[in-house]
């Protein structure tokens, strides 16, 4: 786990800063890509 760290904890674009991608650590090694990280023109969506 990531406790503090993981993306449910995380400030959703405090300062404009984007969600950073996740990926998943499967069990033969290998990653997976779970969530991509956000766009610029899907955080401009949420500026008023």
């Amino acid at each position: 786990g990531a406790g503090a760290y993981c993306s449910g904890m995380a400030s959703k674009n405090y300062n404009s800063f984007p969600e950073c991608a996740e990926v998943m650590l499967e069990s033969d090694g290998s990653f997976r890509l779970i969530r991509r990280r956000q766009t610029l023109d899907q955080i401009l969506q949420n500026e008023v």
